[in-house]
């Protein structure tokens, strides 16, 4: 973060946090988006965003570098982070850049059971409902009156016994304990962006083309020659 001042943006930094371990993972790229581009186009304010709004948003109006519009250390209001509102021509055609070059899919898990969270581990990185943690003996864990109010990353996870999640508070690396139970989970994944999904309708639509061009062609008379036949007093022997 860049200073202390709390921008109720956290649905922003758990789905960013997802997002940029998956270009490291499928793309070798280190990413880094600005957290507070995603809280000014998906409207987010006090108390906080849905972290299904966030994602329709990014997936619609696209993402921009952390350099690009970054978190200042000096802010001291939420007027003042969740501003330009609306962005800047050049923070626009940023994010519409992305858009041409990734697209950015995901979905809700069943449950937040173990044995969900381990299959989906396997595809990617999981943004998870938290709540309020409590610290022990280096574990976090979820005070049962609390309610599920915060937004993070799940990345990985030490079988029975902890999962480690990518948090906006200090420390930014948590061990959940094995046991405490997240408030729901979803999944998120990259695809192709729209200059490749252009081109890959325009590759179906030749192809489509193609087979009409041969369905419609008109079949060719072939003419074979027929020998002539031998008289027939010919063939009749005495």
């Amino acid at each position: 973060l860049g200073n202390f001042l709390d921008t109720y943006n956290c649905t922003a930094y758990g789905t960013s946090s997802v997002l940029e371990v998956l270009f490291k993972k499928v793309f070798g790229e280190h990413r880094n988006f600005s957290d507070r581009f995603i809280g000014i186009i998906s409207g987010t304010k006090n108390p906080g965003n849905d972290p299904k709004t966030v994602i329709e948003f990014i997936r619609k109006q696209g993402m921009v570098k952390e350099s690009s519009l970054p978190f200042p250390i000096d802010f001291k209001t939420e007027e003042e982070y969740y501003s330009p509102k609306p962005p800047t021509k050049e923070l626009v055609e940023e994010a519409k850049q992305f858009l041409a070059e990734h697209g950015v899919g995901y979905e809700r898990l069943a449950d937040t059971k173990p044995k969900t969270l381990k299959e989906a581990l396997k595809r990617s990185p999981l943004g998870v409902a938290v709540k309020a943690c409590t610290e022990k003996d280096g574990f976090y864990y979820f005070p049962e009156s609390a309610s599920y109010n915060h937004w993070t990353c799940l990345v990985d996870f030490e079988d029975g016994k902890s999962w480690t999640i990518l948090d906006s508070y200090f420390p930014f690396i948590k061990k959940i304990g094995w046991n405490e139970p997240f408030g729901y989970g979803m999944r998120y994944w990259l695809g192709p962006g729209l200059k490749q999904q252009v081109s890959i309708l325009e590759q179906i639509l030749a192809i489509y083309q193609r087979i009409l061009a041969l369905l419609s062609a008109k079949p060719k008379v072939v003419s074979i020659p027929i020998p002539e036949a031998e008289p027939i007093d010919k063939l009749i022997k005495d």
